[in-house]
Parts: C-alpha cells; structure tokens; sequence
C-alpha cells in the first residue's frame, strides 16, 4: 500500500485565491496557481484553471486525439473548438511530454459557475490526506524552479493560445506574457498563485501558500463577497451630519483577494470624511475603498459620512468587488434610501411674535429653540 503523505497545516492553507480575466482572444479558462512539489518532493504537483463564463465545463478531450471534441467551453456548444489542453516545458524551454498534444482532459466536469476551478494534478498530489480531490490526474510535468505552463483551449489555432505561466529565470519564449514569475521551489509548500492581470507573469503572480481548488465536492472553494447598509432613522434634517455603515462580508469559502468597496453618494449631499484610511473621495460624488483579502468568513466596516444640501429622498449605493469572479452577484450592491427635511420632525420648536409698528407694515421675529440648526 502507497504511504500517504500530509503536509503541516502551516505549510499548506486550503482556502481559493483570485482570478482576473486573460489577455487573450479566449476568456473562458485562465491559470490560477501552480504548484512544482512540496516538502523536497517534485512528484507533487497541480495547475488550477479558473473558468470565467457563468455556465462552463470542461468536456471531454481525450488523450490521443488533437481534434477530438470540445475542450473547456460555456455549455452553449458553441463555437466548436478543437480539444483544450496544457502544454508545459523546461528552463530552456524544451517540451515535457508531447509537444503537439500536451496533456488532455480525459473525462468531462459538470457544468458549474464564474468562478469553479478545474484541478489537474498528479497522482502524489491526489494521495495527500485532506487534500481536494483533482478533476483530472496528470503525470508530473510541472518544471521546478524554473519552466512554463501554458493553457490552449484550441491548439489547432495559434490565435488561440489562451496564457502561458513561464516562472523563474526561464530562457524560452515567453508568448507575449512579460517577465517570468518568481522561481517555483519545490522546498517546503509553494506555489504561484495569481494576484492580477497586467499580461505579465512577474506583476500576475507571486508565491503563496497553495490553496488549491477542485471543480466540485468538498474541494471547491465558493467566491462571494456581499456589501451590506445600517439601517438610517429618518427624517435627517438639511445640514446635519449623516453617516453610512457599509458592511463588507466573504460569504464563500475561499480566500477573497483584493476586495474594493464603491461607494456612489447621492446628488444633494456634500462629502465629509470617510473611513478606513483607505478609502479614498472620488469628486464629485464616490469614494473607492481597498480593502484588502478576506477571509473566508471576515467581514470590514467602512462609514462614509455626509451632510444632506437638500430636502429629499436621497439613495446611497455601495457595490462590491474582488479579483475572483463571485457566484453570487446579487449581493454585491446596496441601496439605503434616507429622507432628508429642512427641519426634523419633534426635534425643534419655533415660536414667533408680531407687533405692528406702522399702518400695514409689521415686524416678525422668529426664535428657534431646539439642539440643531434650521
């Protein structure tokens, strides 16, 4: 019986990283994170693909036939696109397996949403305990330190090369994606994860914990990131400082990277502050907010604070975003409508007095008397 290795809880998170769509002709599938070995063991690896579209699967391409059917598609059926497949190679560049076939997917993922991974990964990688289970197993191909891994979802068309990963100081072509990434050691727990999308692997990626993702079961990793509003108790008077709590929430059970909080104020207010000191005013009427990654679970409180210019109905809008695409969009904005009057209602009293000094002419003094302006 083969031994099954676990690596330390410190040295391997499970949680799901972010993506951003290619610089490519294709956006359906994107490279997420590679990993080239763990604890001095290159026969550990995987390549995470991120899909992108809201209905994708990766259907079967077979491992022998080039033109075979579909490879990763958005479950319309079309167009018909050649076999989908990952090609890997060297330091120098030189092919790690077949050079015109790369290894293809040999079974079909179920249909799944923005956002669902597909794992490929060896057979070492799918031995270790608590580990995802990959959707498909490959031999190990992944070069350590140094290499490329390239994601072609048409690899009878050489438009259709979708990106290629090139990592550490690799000497081959690098197909138009910049700098290679830093080097991939296969010491300790590392892998390359994805932090952007600037076309270019020195700024897309960094090394990380790995925190692979599978397609389905209990090693997919959900991305969702929901914005919330306090309740206001109105009517605020015209003047008087009003403050928006905006709850920001990953919902899933991924690791959500790079969120931003968009906060559109309504016409009829004028900005006073806001808060963390990340958040920035966006003239004439926004504030931007960086937020950072969140855990699956966390939550951070922005306030955007206000003075009302006008007497109406005013509507505040706070959307959410991270660099994963979310599976559920629907919380992602919040509206809080607040009633804004020129005086709050039980909050003031004004009292007058008329005294006829001329024939037809008088004089009227009004004294209010109460905590706030009018």
């Amino acid at each position: 019986m083969e031994t099954r290795r676990a690596l330390g809880p410190a040295a391997f998170f499970m949680g799901c990283l972010a993506t951003f769509p290619v610089h490519a002709a294709f956006h359906i599938v994107q490279i997420q994170e590679v990993m080239a070995g763990a604890d001095g063991n290159p026969a550990i690896q995987f390549v995470e693909l991120t899909m992108l579209g809201p209905n994708e699967n990766c259907q079967q391409s077979g491992d022998i036939d080039p033109e075979g059917p579909f490879g990763c598609v958005d479950g319309s059926g079309s167009p018909n696109f050649s076999a989908a497949r990952l090609f890997f190679f060297d330091a120098a560049g030189t092919p790690i397996g077949d050079p015109e076939k790369g290894f293809g997917f040999s079974h079909n993922t179920p249909i799944a949403g923005a956002g669902r991974s597909i794992l490929v990964a060896t057979q070492a990688f799918a031995d270790l305990p608590t580990m995802p289970e990959p959707d498909f197993i490959m031999p190990p191909m992944v070069a350590a330190n140094a290499g490329k891994v390239c994601y072609k979802n048409d690899i009878s068309a050489f438009e259709f090369v979708t990106e290629c990963l090139s990592y550490g100081p690799f000497a081959g072509d690098r197909e138009g994606f910049g700098s290679p990434a830093p080097a991939l050691p296969i010491t300790g727990a590392v892998s390359l994860r994805r932090v952007g999308s600037t076309a270019n692997n020195a700024t897309d990626f960094v090394l990380s914990t790995p925190a692979p993702c599978a397609n389905t079961g209990a090693g997919q990793c959900d991305r969702d990131v929901g914005v919330t509003q306090s309740r206001l108790i109105g009517p605020v008077p015209v003047g008087n400082r009003l403050a928006y709590v905006l709850t920001v929430t990953n919902n899933g059970s991924a690791l959500a990277t790079e969120v931003t909080l968009d906060d559109t104020f309504p016409i009829g207010s004028a900005f006073v502050f806001a808060a963390p000191e990340t958040c920035v005013f966006q003239p004439p009427g926004a504030v931007s907010c960086e937020l950072g990654d969140l855990q699956a679970g966390q939550s951070r409180t922005a306030v955007v604070a206000l003075t009302p210019t006008l007497p109406d109905t005013l509507t505040n809008t706070a959307t959410v975003s991270s660099l994963a695409p979310d599976s559920n969009p629907a919380n992602n904005t919040a509206r809080q409508e607040t009633v804004v009057s020129c005086v709050g209602a039980g909050s003031r009293t004004l009292s007058g007095r008329i005294k006829a000094e001329k024939k037809g002419l008088a004089r009227v003094t009004v004294t209010l008397k109460g905590a706030g302006g009018a």
